[in-house]
């Protein structure tokens, strides 16, 4: 008697042996497969995800190297010359004066701290004269601003005040008048309360 083989051809009913399959060429084009459907995965992940290129604005990241979220122990580690307070609101805050970034002076900077959100506000003192320098740096990083008016109407950059709203929330204020920025961060809405009664209770610049 004949003995039969177990694999047949496709629509074989005849029970006639046929050759065994090469093992070795259906792990090959098992590989080919995995490895193009990976590439398929990949490639609507991609679209399905944008990235913040995709938006097509700059977004606000960090100020003098202190990202938005920092910890107020990381901001203490960049900035250890400061000193710890309590915002209007009860907030967490970290207060330094006297440094330069960028070349800008800042007579003052305070840092805010939303719950688990970490540092979503910055509030800068710049120097007399700097104010030009601050707009420049400003208009590089985020665009042109949403909103820009003069005060008393002079054109200078200490007479101008600007505003830029960002995609993730995230306001900037560039207070030339008052020699002010003013960085709120995308989680940053909790903070918006200290932020207006801080410029209520900021001292009178010249």
């Amino acid at each position: 008697m004949k003995r039969r083989s177990l694999e047949r051809g496709p629509g074989d009913d005849s029970g006639s042996p046929v050759r065994a399959r090469n093992p070795r060429r259906w792990l090959l084009l098992l590989a080919t497969f995995v490895a193009a459907g990976g590439c398929s995965a990949a490639g609507s992940s991609s679209k399905l995800a944008p990235t913040w290129l995709d938006l097509g604005t700059p977004n606000l990241t960090s100020f003098m190297g202190v990202p938005f979220g920092s910890s107020i122990d990381r901001v203490r580690d960049k900035l250890p010359d400061g000193d710890y307070e309590t915002s209007p609101y009860g907030a967490d805050a970290w207060r330094v004066q006297h440094v330069e970034s960028g070349g800008v002076r800042y007579q003052e900077v305070v840092f805010e701290f939303s719950g688990n959100m970490g540092m979503q506000l910055a509030i800068a003192q710049f120097a007399p004269g700097d104010g030009a320098s601050v707009l420049t740096e400003l208009k590089h990083a985020l665009g042109e601003p949403t909103a820009l008016r003069p005060v008393s109407g002079a054109s200078d950059p200490d007479a101008l005040i600007a505003r830029w709203e960002l995609p993730h929330n995230e306001r900037v204020t560039f207070n030339g008048p008052d020699k002010r920025v003013e960085m709120l961060g995308p989680a940053g809405s909790p903070l918006r309360h200290d932020l207006v009664l801080r410029r209520a209770t900021a001292p009178a610049t010249e």
